[in-house]
């Protein structure tokens, strides 16, 4: 994943390019590292952001757009997938190159002897910062015949490609010939010197990376209360780990012992002393899931398929025991050992709609209902083996007019009060192939309300509303003492949650801060890890020592990774590995440390119900 830690004072893409070009550097014995000199950067630079022999910050790309280093690399990342895709393959037929340009919503499919310009579709944003340069000898020569003139059958083609995604619009202060060759050069070699030219204030703006003693502290303080040691210590039983008896305790026993038995969990044991069998099947043993499961190198972790085909819209969340899988407008309960050709029983949830979530302490659960609002429901309306259907908007259901959706829950450790925490946020469907903005404006909030559970359903009580300058999507700890907010810019910012005593008002008071992309994210039972979802972009190549230009890289981006950050160890791990067309999406945590998410696989046309244990191997390495 782009770690942008790195990038202080030095151009962020740089660093990608880094092998690369250090590679060639090596192979030809000497020369420099990049042919542009900072003078040439600064020149194209300058060309795009000011008119023809006038002021800068007028005209050409600037008379529509904020050029600065942001705005240069999302056009950027788009003309990389063009670049590897479209320009690069010579083995493609021509034709197939220049459909690879079409705009996404175009036509697919075109003839050679196509005279009819409007069935052609072709668009600036997908082009990138090729817009501007759509005569540079690179592109044009797609075009061309051997003599160096436009090919008759393709002049028809290239003339739709200019007058529909031509840059600057309309052709006004268009880029001189050189001008545009020099821009190609530029982004051939990396956008070389880029963050000299804007140095950036921060790897992503306003964010610099650091965890304080007051954080560490507290997660050391928490080790041992936390909602993963209640579920233990109150005999919650895992699901898939049912034979491997009740969780021991770590007064009793050592954190070792029951990290092992917890790795164990959806196996059972061999026979006659033989080690022990999968019961759910291992995803890094089946051929349409063992590309997922590349983990990073210092975690060999396990992949369970708990569900081999599903459907949902926005999140999904899964109970603290890990018994049932919410999607949006269902539960699929997990009891039982199947095989996996078996289907999996599924409890219609009627009146719901999406964002399924969990007490931590399994004692009720919610979905948004009617005008998307959530509604509260006690557990015990779904753990009978008959149920396969529930009214949301029944008795002893209630709903809460006053919240909103992409709700988290907590529960304070003493029993008493329960936690709903929501607030300004961007949805995030998983079929968009980039992660949810994070343009929070200065007057975003977010909010806590309290609930009691009176035995028979859920009773709302105060709540507190904040305003987080640029900050949303915010997630809250199980037990509702730390919160973790997405950053306008990039990044996230943890939080301790303070309650005043007096008047009952919170506040939210950040002790960390990570420099790392992703959507919303969610927090372990035991408190110490950040799990989220995030799109791959040409920024990640340095994750999957790739060369960003290459086609192999090209497959990546769009896709969708499961990754973590752990506290305590600083770890930042990539989860999954998916291939193209495939997506990891909304991670979260069930007690014990077990992973569950969603796989979409648009190759395929399926979903799945993965679980992974990586953060247990993590939490177990770092002892």
């Amino acid at each position: 994943m782009y770690d942008s830690r790195n990038q202080i004072g030095k151009n962020s893409v740089v660093s990608i390019y880094t092998k690369v070009v250090l590679s060639i550097f090596l192979a030809f014995g000497s020369g420099p590292l990049f042919s542009m000199s900072l003078e040439d950067a600064t020149r194209i630079v300058r060309s795009l952001d000011s008119e023809p022999g006038g002021q800068e910050g007028r005209g050409r790309c600037a008379g529509c757009h904020i050029v600065n280093s942001s705005q240069i690399r999302a056009w950027y990342e788009n003309s990389v997938k063009i670049y590897a895709e479209c320009l690069e393959p010579q083995s493609l037929p021509v034709l197939d190159r220049i459909q690879c340009m079409a705009a996404d919503d175009g036509i697919h499919r075109f003839k050679q002897t196509d005279s009819k310009p409007e069935n052609v579709s072709f668009s600036a944003k997908k082009m990138g910062i090729f817009a501007a340069a759509l005569e540079s000898k690179k592109i044009r020569s797609l075009f061309e015949t051997s003599n160096g003139s436009i090919d008759p059958n393709l002049e028809v083609h290239y003339h739709q490609l200019k007058a529909q995604a031509s840059m600057p619009a309309n052709g006004a202060w268009a880029l001189s010939l050189k001008q545009q060759d020099e821009l190609i050069q530029w982004v051939e070699e990396g956008l070389p010197f880029l963050d000299v030219i804007f140095p950036p204030s921060s790897p992503i703006q306003g964010c610099e990376e650091s965890v304080s003693s007051r954080l560490d502290d507290y997660i050391d303080n928490v080790a041992q209360t936390n909602w993963d040691v209640f579920n233990r210590d109150n005999n919650m039983r895992m699901f898939g780990c049912q034979d491997l008896g009740r969780f021991a305790k770590p007064a009793t026993h050592s954190l070792g012992s029951r990290f092992l038995d917890t790795l164990n969990c959806f196996t059972k044991p061999g026979v006659q002393g033989q080690e022990r069998q999968d019961v759910f099947a291992d995803g890094s043993k089946i051929d349409w899931t063992s590309s997922w499961v590349r983990l990073s190198r210092r975690v060999p972790a396990k992949f369970r398929i708990l569900v081999p085909q599903l459907s949902s819209r926005y999140w999904v969340r899964s109970s603290p025991d890990g018994r049932y899988f919410g999607t949006s407008d269902a539960l699929f309960d997990l009891n039982g050992y199947y095989p996996i050709s078996l289907e999996r029983k599924k409890i219609q949830i009627s009146g719901g709609r999406y964002d399924p979530v969990f007490f931590p302490d399994g004692q009720g659960f919610s979905f948004l209902g009617p005008g998307d609002k959530p509604v509260f429901c006690p557990s015990n309306m779904i753990a009978a083996q008959s149920v396969v259907n529930v009214e949301l908007m029944s008795a002893p259901c209630v709903i809460y007019s006053s919240m909103g959706p992409y709700l988290y829950l907590g529960a304070s450790l003493q029993g008493e009060d329960y936690y709903a925490l929501t607030g300004s946020h961007f949805n995030d469907d998983g079929q968009t192939p980039s992660d949810p903005s994070s343009d929070f404006s200065t007057t975003a909030e977010v909010s806590l309300t309290k609930m009691i559970f009176d035995g028979t359903s859920f009773v709302k009580g105060a709540t507190s509303v904040l305003t987080k300058p640029n900050m949303g999507d915010w997630a809250m700890s199980p037990s509702g003492r730390m919160a973790v907010g997405r950053v306008r810019g990039g990044g996230y910012s943890i939080n301790l949650i303070k309650e005043d005593e007096e008047s009952g008002r919170i506040s939210l008071d950040q002790v960390g801060r990570i420099c790392m992309a992703g959507a919303k994210a969610t927090i372990s039972f035991n408190e110490r890890t950040i799990l989220f979802h995030h799109h791959v972009t040409a920024l990640d190549a340095p994750d999957f020592g790739l060369d960003p230009y290459s086609a192999e890289m090209a497959e990546y981006i769009g896709t969708s990774n499961i990754y973590l950050y752990d506290i305590p160890t600083r770890s930042r791990i990539r989860v999954t590995t998916m291939k193209k067309g495939q997506r990891a999406l909304f991670p979260h945590f069930r007690s014990d440390g077990w992973i569950y998410f969603l796989v979409n696989d648009r190759s395929l046309g399926k979903s799945y119900a993965m679980a992974s244990d990586a953060a247990i191997r993590v939490w177990k390495g770092s002892e």
